[in-house]
């Protein structure tokens, strides 16, 4: 039986932390962003998930010390659900859970008329330390989901879920799909660590990154993070296996697998005073599929572990494609902090980011978000779609693509474990369009002139209002409303949706593009 490279990775990462320690990183969402912000308003860095051996965790909710009561009010509020602390061992697990239901008010199609919305994962989390320098985390989630109409469309015409994997059809009008994340991380000194597994990753202190962002399925990778001078001196490099959605030739097997890309980020961050992070940002998408000699291997050049020196040297190479960028993020006073990136296309074509974020400064417990994004016409594209900046038919940066311009405005206020999260986007975008789906620019080899492009304005609303048990896990409890009503001028799509759901908010999705 042959595997993939992905499945390859994730059985060995797997089974290589029973072999092998503190160093797992820090979850990548927006409740667990909000948490550490709060706990330790001195953070300033735009790079996220960084070893949680690397934040001061003391006084962040679910690190810090809480009472205790009964084992079982224990697990439920402030525990994983199953720990072993032996001496240079120690393991903590933890299920995955997501059940929605939702009911559709506005849209009276035929397919509303029929199916029931509703979301089902199921998985587990398993992460921990073997001695001081080996940690290691994987999970997994399978899930069965009925979408809204506008995310059904997406995902037949794309056949995948955001942020998910590819769809297999399920019950009706249902899909079924699943994720997996692995890594083993290893820190051999205090100002290195260095993760391989497959894992997302996110540059940027806002909602959307227009650098790397966790917006795509997960993909094999080695990472190498050193930090210097307590933080104010940090280096990433990221040698990616990536992949498109298209098929190799036929070969032996019966499903052919995927034609293989590369990628390489580097980012250097630099705090030349506490109040102030600067960042600078490369991304190269490597050829690695040729018709003529099938799979290629990485090109010399992407081992190159200097920033900066393949985006001049192939410049204009039509098997290298490349992105630079920098990020900055200046906290104004206690608890507010303005940021933005800039992000420039080999193909000469950029995008912009600026927003401002606050969190315990009007109100404690409350945090604001205003942000402003803004990419020109086919940026992140190329002739080629096979070098898009692209993995597994998903945008690596921003979800939108290419062609837009954003605003978005995001809500948190936590009153002890009552909370409420809004989000909203307004939006125009530039898409090209097929049936009912608007398509991106990404992927479809675009030319360098004279595609036709169709213009779409876009208003969301996504509304939670729950109880939130456990900040380990984030488990909670919600009624939630999403509204979304879309404009392409000659056709309005309009979307009211209220749902109640169960979850464990442990991993970011970006459903509104």
């Amino acid at each position: 039986m042959r595997y993939s490279l992905t499945k390859l990775l994730f059985i060995f990462t797997f089974f290589s932390a029973s072999l092998s320690a503190q160093h797992f990183n820090y979850p990548l969402n927006a409740y667990s962003k909000y948490f550490l912000e709060q706990g330790d308003s001195s953070l300033l860095s735009s790079l996220q998930a960084l070893p949680e051996s690397w934040y001061q965790l003391d006084s962040v909710w679910g690190y810090r010390s809480e009472l205790h009561y009964t084992k079982p009010g224990n697990t439920l509020n402030y525990d994983h659900l199953m720990s072993l602390d032996k001496e240079g061992l120690q393991v903590y697990v933890d299920l995955l859970l997501n059940f929605e239901l939702g009911k559709e008010l506005r849209d009276n199609s035929a397919y509303t008329d029929t199916s029931l919305l509703y979301r089902n994962l199921r998985g587990f989390s398993v992460k921990g330390n073997i001695g001081k320098k080996i940690s290691f985390n994987t999970t997994f989630r399978e899930i069965q989901s009925s979408f809204p109409r506008y995310l059904h469309l997406y995902a037949s015409e794309t056949l995948i879920v955001p942020g998910t994997g590819r769809i297999k059809p399920f019950s009706g009008t249902a899909f079924d799909h699943n994720i997996a994340e692995g890594y083993v991380s290893f820190m051999p000194v205090e100002q290195l660590n260095i993760q391989f597994g497959s894992q997302k990753n996110f540059i940027g202190s806002g909602y959307r990154s227009l650098l790397l962002s966790d917006n795509t399925f997960t993909y094999p990778q080695l990472k190498i993070t050193a930090s210097f001078l307590k933080g104010k001196l940090r280096y990433q490099m990221i040698h990616a296996w990536l992949q498109t959605l298209e098929r190799l030739p036929n070969g032996d097997s019966p499903e052919s697998l995927y034609k293989p890309k590369g990628g390489s980020f580097k980012y250097l961050e630099i705090r030349p005073i506490d109040a102030l992070s600067i960042g600078f940002f490369e991304g190269i998408i490597w050829r690695r599929f040729d018709a003529k000699e099938g799979t290629l291997k990485f090109p010399t050049a992407a081992y190159n572990p200097v920033i900066g020196i393949n985006s001049l040297v192939h410049d204009g190479n039509e098997d290298a494609h490349s992105m630079i960028g920098i990020d900055l993020t200046l906290r104004l006073i206690k608890g507010l902090r303005l940021y933005g990136q800039y992000a420039k296309d080999g193909e000469k074509r950029d995008a912009y980011q600026v927003g401002l974020r606050s969190v315990d400064l009007l109100l404690k417990g409350l945090s604001l978000s205003l942000e402003q994004n803004i990419a020109a016409d086919a940026t992140y594209a190329s002739a080629d779609p096979l070098m898009a900046y692209t993995h597994f038919g998903q945008a690596l940066a921003h979800p939108m693509g290419s062609g837009f311009q954003e605003t978005h405005i995001g809500i948190m206020y936590f009153h002890r474990r009552l909370f409420f999260n809004g989000r909203g986007t307004l939006a125009k975008t530039k898409a090209l369009t097929g049936g009912d789906y608007a398509g991106d620019q990404l992927f479809t080899g675009l030319p360098a002139h004279g595609y036709d492009l169709k213009e779409r304005e876009l208003m969301q609303s996504d509304v939670r209002l729950g109880y939130f048990f456990n900040p380990k896990s984030n488990f909670n409890v919600y009624i939630g409303w999403l509204g979304r009503q879309e404009d392409f001028g000659d056709s309005k799509q309009v979307y009211n949706m209220i749902s109640f759901g169960i979850d464990m908010s442990l991993f970011n999705t970006y459903e509104d593009f």
